[in-house]
């Protein structure tokens, strides 16, 4: 059996059936590379985007340059929110270089309409990153964090929202 296939039979659901195909393969030495990979097939973005967030969060690792600009060269392809949202989850663990922000701000506008609280939530974390990743971007960010202060009303998404403009404040 291959990660790929483990990934195909997944329900989609289940957590310990995720978590147990992490640790058959955690180990493989192009683990993170294979994940990339999958992660651009609609069938396999969910479980390849949880399983390399995990494995970020677990690893505390980070993602190289090159893996982390093919991620984001998928992410207008996601068609799960659960992709998009593991995405913005795992920013903090991408080294995403100077060509691929323009992509990844993109990303992060349209997420920040998504239907999705958590998508929505996470997206804030999102331009959070994006200010610091690119600091011509400062101003325009913290305007646009302040004034989704003001519409958005889901608690969970309000709590990630002010811990960004703290963040974004200070930078």
């Amino acid at each position: 059996m291959s990660i790929e296939a483990d990934i195909r039979q997944w329900n989609g659901k289940s957590g310990h059936d995720i978590r147990g195909i992490y640790s058959r393969y955690k180990d493989q030495p192009e683990l993170s590379e294979s994940l990339v990979e999958l992660s651009a097939d609609h069938d396999l973005e969910t479980g390849a985007t949880w399983l390399l967030k995990h494995h970020l969060e677990t690893s505390s690792g980070t993602l190289d340059s090159r893996l982390s600009e093919r991620l984001i060269g998928c992410v207008s392809g996601f068609a799960s929110w659960e992709a998009r949202l593991h995405l913005l989850q795992m920013l903090d663990g991408l080294e995403i270089p100077d060509g691929a922000v323009g992509q990844l701000a993109k990303f992060v506008d349209a997420c920040l309409d998504d239907r999705k609280t958590l998508v929505r939530a996470w997206s804030y974390h999102g331009l959070q990153h994006l200010a610091r990743l690119d600091p011509s971007r400062h101003a325009d960010i913290l305007a646009r964090l302040k004034r989704a202060e003001e519409t958005e009303h889901a608690a969970s998404a309000k709590v990630r929202l002010r811990k960004a403009i703290a963040a974004v404040s200070n930078i």
